[in-house]
């Protein structure tokens, strides 16, 4: 068979020149279709992108609108029993008022009798007028734990923290440095020592009798406020609210939890149904439009892959049987159109007369 193809003339050239040509053919047509393929398959992505996005932002979105619309419902209830709440409250202290007035209003009779009665004393007595204050007998007549402890404070604060204040605001000023802290000390106490003395000796020692009356009047003031503190305090801790009338207020309230109660169930009903039924309407809806286009584009992928396939295997057949057949005789490097033509010209301009004279003419051309 080397020799027949070696021998062989024009015809042989061209037979392998169409061959040639139809694998080079072959060979775009299934590149172009390998770029086909590739363009129909991104598409198909984006569109099966574009559905699945469009799906799940439609679903989240009409989940959200149910949600949305119970939501409102259930915000504006709970803010009309925050109101109504606020009004009981209202109403119940109110009413708590009145039956503290009511329950104490004998203990508010003496404690105002024990008022007047020690103004009356304090002007009977012609005492100062800080002697109907329970300062004075906390600092010059103390009998109660409380008393002692204001007594203190008050030591505390004119005999050690004014003095130091003094101290600090005059430091460092005009005429300043002269005011030494022991200056300072013994002025405060001085000052105010002599004021308390003063005090204790005109009113305190002068009118003990009368001081020590009017203190018991206070102790009794003290009591009567404690007890009535304790009426006050024993009637906020009843939780029987009954003879408040606070009826309606209660009827309203039980309402509004049973309107909530429901609006907790719809909600939870309507998203239940929203996923067993409208999630796959929805869903079916936007696939309808969808889908028919992607089954166009996969029906066009599929064709396409197809004959890119049988084409695929043409040009294998077509490479091996010249691979086989010529490639051998004529050399592979040999085998192309240009080359062909080549061949082909140098015969028909008379320089050979069968291919293999022709490879010898063009290799000379060549070397030349």
């Amino acid at each position: 068979m080397a020799e027949s193809i070696l021998q062989g003339g024009l015809n042989e050239l061209k037979a392998i020149r169409a061959m040639l040509e139809k694998q080079d053919g072959d060979k775009k047509r299934a590149e172009e279709l390998g770029k086909t393929i590739n363009g129909i398959t991104k598409s198909i992505d984006t569109k099966k992108k574009a559905m699945s996005s469009e799906i799940e932002t439609t679903v989240k979105t009409r989940r959200a609108e149910i949600e949305e619309t119970y939501s409102k419902e259930i915000s504006e209830l709970n803010k009309n029993k925050k109101k109504v709440k606020s009004d009981k409250a209202k109403e119940k202290s109110l009413k708590v008022s009145e039956r503290v007035g009511v329950e104490t209003e004998d203990l508010q009779g003496q404690l105002k009798k024990l008022r007047q009665e020690i103004n009356a004393r304090v002007r009977e007595y012609r005492l100062p007028k800080i002697c109907k204050y329970r300062l004075f007998y906390a600092l010059f007549v103390p009998r109660t734990f409380a008393d002692v402890l204001l007594l203190t404070v008050c030591f505390i604060f004119l005999f050690l923290a004014l003095p130091c204040m003094i101290f600090t605001l005059l430091d460092g000023k005009p005429f300043g440095p002269t005011f030494t802290p022991a200056i300072v000390y013994i002025v405060d106490i001085v000052l105010f020592g002599g004021i308390y003395m003063l005090i204790s000796n005109l009113v305190k020692d002068k009118h003990n009798n009368e001081i020590n009356g009017i203190a018991e009047l206070i102790k009794e003031i003290r009591n009567t406020k404690k007890n009535i503190r304790m009426v006050k305090r024993g009637i906020e801790k009843d939780d029987d609210e009954s003879e408040y009338g606070l009826e309606a207020y209660d009827q309203e309230l039980a309402e509004m939890d049973i309107k909530l109660d429901g609006l907790s169930a719809g909600v939870q009903k309507a998203l239940d149904d929203f996923e067993a039924d409208t999630k796959q309407v929805l869903t079916n809806e936007i696939r309808g439009r969808y889908e028919p286009e992607i089954a166009t584009l996969q029906q066009q992928a599929d064709a396409a892959s197809s004959e890119h396939k049988q084409l695929t295997e043409t040009i294998r057949n077509e490479a091996l049987a010249l691979s086989t057949n010529y490639e051998a005789q004529i050399g592979k490097s040999n085998m192309t159109i240009a080359v062909i033509d080549k061949l082909i010209a140098i015969i028909e301009e008379g320089k050979a007369t069968n291919i293999g004279d022709a490879l010898a003419a063009l290799k000379n051309e060549t070397t030349k």
